[in-house]
């Protein structure tokens, strides 16, 4: 899906695509920078990986975010998006998506609609997701 700011505001955009996350049918939103020049609809059968985006799954009301990015190295990091908090053992909040899929992940981890819409709308203007949050390294080995 393009944004497109003519069509409807960008923060309208992501308050529709992320409040039609209901944890099964539709439980996952990706956003990342296009290639340069490209539009969505001409990246082919393929589809579209960003090296770099900001991601959630689960429902509206309750989703885990990661971020992708690349360090300094040239290697890539999953990060799990967080406010802050005690890091007392590893995460046991479990935060269901898909046909049987959670991901584990702390309190303050989990956000709203409200907040993952901030989150999201800040990244696409900035490429990060903001000070105010933690990011947490996740090992997808």
């Amino acid at each position: 899906m393009d944004f497109v700011n003519w069509f409807k505001p960008y923060r309208d955009q992501l308050v529709h695509a992320i409040g039609r996350l209901d944890g099964t049918e539709n439980f996952a939103f990706k956003l990342g920078a296009l290639p340069e020049g490209k539009r969505f609809n001409e990246l082919g059968s393929n589809g579209w990986r960003p090296d770099q985006y900001v991601q959630c799954a689960g429902r509206a009301d309750a989703l885990a975010i990661e971020v992708r990015r690349q360090n300094l190295d040239g290697s890539f990091s999953q990060l799990a998006v967080g406010r802050g908090g005690p890091r007392d053992g590893e995460p046991v909040v479990r935060v269901p998506y898909g046909d049987g899929h959670s991901v584990l992940v702390y309190d303050d981890e989990v956000f709203g609609q409200a907040e993952a819409v901030e989150i999201f709308h800040r990244y696409f203007q900035t490429g990060e997701v903001g000070e105010a949050y933690m990011l947490r390294e996740i090992d997808l080995g």
